[in-house]
């Protein structure tokens, strides 16, 4: 269904995000439509309890289990195995919080991160302050939009900010403002939904 949107909206580029397990989806996705961007936030590198029971992460447990029992006609359980059998891969970005959970022993978040760095295609930005929720961490530094905005519009990045165009353009005629492209309100909704 993706892959018939795609062609006949014809965009000019593609891209797809997600947090945690959404994270999964956007790598796996992207890889699969031949993106070409991916942000991944906290994202799994597998969906196997036998791999998540050996390394600790308990978290998904009943999904994994339930997928091992029922699994769809085609299962992608590794991230790491699909992007080196892939022979066009996105650029991807990987996203993490780095901070300790109590009671784990080790950063799941991290784990899943250099499994995914094995590729060459992946590039991992870690924040030592962030939890796993680290969309949720970045909102409440002030970071997001900037991120978003880089990794999703990166021929924006020339442009000025909302701001410096709205100090720049005030009182000049609505068709000369021409605003750079902003991470709007709408946009995260819109993001969200997506």
């Amino acid at each position: 269904a993706l892959r018939d949107w795609i062609a006949r909206l014809r965009p000019r580029s593609v891209s797809t995000l997600g947090q945690s397990m959404g994270g999964y989806a956007a790598i796996l996705f992207g890889a699969l439509l031949g993106a070409d961007r991916v942000l991944a936030f906290g994202p799994l590198s597998y969906l196997r309890s036998d791999w998540a029971r050996r390394d600790g992460d308990t978290r998904w447990l009943p999904a994994f289990d339930k997928l091992q029992r029922f699994p769809p006609a085609r299962l992608y359980d590794d991230l790491p195995a699909l992007l080196a059998a892939t022979p066009r891969l996105p650029a991807i970005r990987v996203v993490i919080g780095s901070a300790s959970a109590p009671g784990q022993a080790q950063n799941l978040d991290r784990l899943h991160a250099q499994r995914l760095a094995a590729s060459a295609a992946v590039s991992v930005q870690e924040f030592a302050q962030a939890p796993h929720a680290v969309v949720q961490w970045l909102i409440e530094q002030g970071r997001i939009d900037a991120l978003l905005r880089q990794w999703l519009l990166p021929d924006a990045s020339a442009l000025p900010s909302p701001a410096e165009n709205a100090a720049r353009n005030a009182g000049a005629p609505p068709d000369a403002a021409r605003a750079a492209p902003a991470v709007t309100d709408a946009l995260r909704s819109w993001i969200a939904e997506n």
